[in-house]
């Protein structure tokens, strides 16, 4: 369930808001990965459902849906994963907005990640995307259908697993830069995931008792 605080400001037009609420909700029902000594591989599709009514520019849902798709990969240095190299395809198509006629154009963009690792459990590296809308917003209510906005990220990101709990916590502070028809901003997220069953069901120890999760970013 993501909690979303939103800072917006704009100096030169004297304009400061922000908002803190429910972020709109990720669901995934297609999802295959496989693995091998030196790489993970995965292939998914999901859609994001909006949450609530937007409230302007720093509201926490978008107030449209989206459907996305997704192709990624984790290279490894060696069989203990010792450092690891990973990136994430994905394109996004988008609904219209339930208050006005316009649906934002599709969207591609790559998340990637660099990573140490430390004791199997303890994850330290960088990561970041790289966005590009690649089709014109539509609707009668669409302005500026020519400009398409791009901007790309990155920042320091710290990934550990509690073994005992099957606990998956992760902290990332990321820069945005070399954005285009759009704001630039900073993003902090601080995410937990608990994984189920995670020592039997989903066999995620190796033969020598080691854990082995994929690390996709």
């Amino acid at each position: 369930m993501p909690l979303i605080h939103t800072d917006l400001q704009f100096d030169a037009a004297g304009f400061e808001s922000h908002d803190i609420g429910i972020g709109d909700i990720f669901v995934e029902p297609v999802l295959v990965s496989w693995h091998t000594d030196l790489a993970d591989y995965a292939v998914a599709a999901g859609v994001w459902t909006p949450n609530g009514t937007p409230d302007g520019p720093v509201g926490a849902s978008k107030g449209f849906w989206t459907g996305m798709f997704t192709a990624g990969m984790t290279l490894f240095s060696d069989t203990d994963k010792t450092y690891s190299m990973s990136a994430l395809a994905r394109y996004e198509t988008n609904s219209k907005k339930r208050q006005a006629d316009v649906a934002p154009g599709d969207d591609f963009h790559i998340e990637w990640g660099v990573a140490r690792n430390f004791n199997g459990t303890l994850d330290i590296g960088a990561s970041g995307y790289c966005h590009w809308q690649v089709t014109e917003d539509r609707g009668s209510a669409a302005v500026n259908r020519d400009l398409k906005d791009r901007f790309f990220s990155a920042g320091p990101e710290i990934n550990w697993l509690h073994q005992k709990s099957g606990l998956f916590f992760q902290l990332r502070y990321q820069f945005e830069f070399v954005a285009r028809n759009r704001p630039e901003g900073r993003n902090l997220v601080f995410s937990i995931v608990k994984v189920l069953d995670w020592k039997d069901k989903f066999r995620l120890k190796d033969e020598n008792g080691q854990l082995n999760l994929p690390r996709y970013r």
